[in-house]
């Protein structure tokens, strides 16, 4: 065979190995667009922040300045939290919960007769949280968990089935979620839940029947006291109305993060977009530069730069310090 022959047939075998390769990679990655950060790998609250840090371990910093890695919460791969409590899922698939207010791991619930005397509100939103927390205690073999600790979670474990509950949820609302199929992430509020399946769209059971069926190619949810989705194009939709929701002209959005009355995004060129009700010292988050991800909290917001150092926007009543504290767990960079 003539030389040159051989290498035009070398160099198109060549080619058509890496079509190939580059194929098999693209169909390989997740469809979600928040691939580059761990679901959740970062707490904020008004009380402490806490995150997954290079090590795998848990670090929570706490709003009077000081700062500590959690005892015992070791090859975590997903935290969540409440306002004083953050549950863990270790490598095992094993949860683990923390008590923020007394800085102290929670291993057992005790029975319900040796408690109910300590709570002031009772009423059946007190059994409820109780229940669930203790049952919450009692899984393991998980897989992978969504959940807003203590109130709801929805939890795949390693023999392929799910486990569902929530505090406001009765067994119909269980029924339905439970038909979903193709679900990478879940959010809940008060007012129902939504699911972003696999192929961008979105399924919903929500008390006010909302239809999010023109929600087409989006690529991650959130929800505050409303509920939105980034798009493929880096435009957000939401189905509200208040301040927090103005961000119909956001444009080139990678990442979204959003509570109640605060909304953030995370542009492109690394600079953050707000929404919000009030103005807590927020508006600051504004003027920062070269920021890989962001958080909010109802009171401020977290945004973690490309040395990954952590900054928090300024509250008169907030001491958080990060100065020595270890760095978070980011698997890469935008």
């Amino acid at each position: 065979m003539h030389m040159k022959t051989v290498k035009n047939y070398s160099m198109s075998i060549l080619c058509v190995m890496l079509f190939v390769l580059c194929s098999c990679t693209k169909e390989n990655q997740p469809p979600s667009g928040l691939d580059t950060v761990p679901e959740s790998s970062i707490v904020c609250e008004s009380k402490y922040i806490a995150y997954i840090t290079e090590d795998s371990k848990v670090y929570i910093a706490y709003d009077d300045g000081s700062g500590e890695y959690i005892s015992g919460f070791d090859s975590i791969v997903q935290i969540s939290g409440g306002e004083n409590e953050l549950a863990a899922l270790n490598s095992d698939g094993e949860l683990m919960f923390f008590d923020v207010l007394n800085k102290c791991r929670l291993e057992y619930l005790p029975d319900w007769e040796e408690i109910v005397s300590d709570f002031e509100l009772g009423g059946n939103a007190v059994a409820h949280v109780y229940n669930l927390q203790k049952e919450m205690l009692e899984l393991d073999a998980i897989d992978n968990i969504h959940m807003k600790y203590p109130e709801w979670y929805i939890c795949n474990k390693k023999d392929g089935t799910t486990v569902i509950n929530g505090v406001n949820w009765i067994k119909e609302d269980i029924d339905i979620i439970e038909t979903w199929k193709d679900i990478v992430k879940y959010k809940a509020y008060n007012e129902g839940v939504i699911g972003l399946k696999n192929d961008g769209t979105i399924v919903a059971h929500t008390y006010t029947e909302e239809d999010f069926s023109e929600w087409k190619d989006i690529i991650d949810i959130e929800c505050g006291h409303f509920f939105f989705g980034l798009k493929s194009d880096g435009t957000v939709l939401t189905n509200g109305y208040e301040k927090e929701c103005y961000v119909q002209d956001w444009k080139d959005i990678i990442q979204i993060s959003a509570v109640p009355q605060t909304t953030v995004g995370l542009c492109k060129d690394n600079t953050v977009e707000l929404a919000y009700h009030l103005d807590y010292g927020q508006s600051e988050a504004s003027l920062w530069k070269d920021i890989i991800f962001v958080e909010a909290a109802y009171d401020y917001v977290l945004g973690v730069k490309s040395d990954k150092t952590i900054i928090v926007t300024s509250t008169e009543d907030k001491k958080f310090d990060f100065t020595d504290a270890p760095k978070p767990y980011l698997i890469n960079n935008f």
